[in-house]
């Protein structure tokens, strides 16, 4: 029983001085590291500060100065010579060509442009009357209906490729998916859509390109009403 119990504590006694030098050997691998990191760490910074030197040593070449431009020197003016020394009696040196040459007579100025004339009052009141515009027109009754009838939002966005638009109003405003509505702009109706998706304040619906008038185009700020004229 002594012999067993003797070998017991031995067997633990090993254990624990294995468990402990397994700890030193993985505390001394762990601070290896960390002393690694810092000697790499310094390294870096040692470089770094190497290399800031060197470029604050580099010195640039000084600017090449060049000579300054030549003048160009005037041409002289040539020479005329007055009147009387071309009347200059016989057996006198005859006078170089330059000096016998007249000044040319300067063309004459263009005649100034004539002034236009100011309208008189009577031209004036003999032109046509101005014609009405479209906003003095007197309205129809399917206009006067269209311009009557309740916004109901208008067009934020147009996607004319795809043929949809994105409208200010939704199911708050009480649109639902599959229902019809005009586009106004002033008193006209610019074309027909159809509600293709619905959120609380926002809905997407097709454009019926058939009931869009030749020439007329949709754009942002088109009125959304109710349908005035069933198809």
């Amino acid at each position: 029983m002594k012999l067993t119990h003797i070998a017991q504590v031995l067997t633990l006694a090993l254990l624990v001085v294995t468990a402990y030098l397994a700890l030193q050997a993985r505390d001394e691998s762990v601070r290896s590291r960390e002393a690694d990191d810092k000697r790499a760490v310094q390294m870096n910074q040692q470089l770094q500060a190497i290399a800031a030197q060197n470029a604050a040593s580099v010195t640039l070449p000084p600017p090449v100065s060049l000579p300054p431009p030549t003048p160009a020197l005037p041409s002289p003016a040539p020479v005329i010579a007055p009147a009387h020394i071309a009347s200059k009696p016989a057996g006198s040196a005859p006078a170089s060509p330059l000096a016998l040459e007249s000044p040319r007579p300067s063309s004459p100025p263009p005649p100034p442009a004539p002034e236009p004339k100011p309208l008189s009052a009577e031209a004036g009141s003999s032109s046509a009357p101005p014609l009405p515009s479209i906003a003095d027109l007197p309205l129809t009754p399917l206009q006067r209906r269209v311009k009557s009838s309740p916004s109901l939002g208008k067009v934020k966005e147009y996607q004319p490729d795809q043929g949809f638009v994105v409208l200010s109003a939704g199911s708050r405003q009480g649109l639902k998916e599959g229902v019809k509505l005009d586009l106004r702009r002033d008193a006209s109706i610019v074309g027909r859509i159809k509600i293709t998706s619905v959120e609380e304040s926002e809905s997407v619906a097709d454009v019926e390109f058939k009931s869009v008038p030749e020439g007329v185009t949709l754009q942002p700020g088109d009125e959304i009403i109710g349908v005035v004229l069933a198809q």
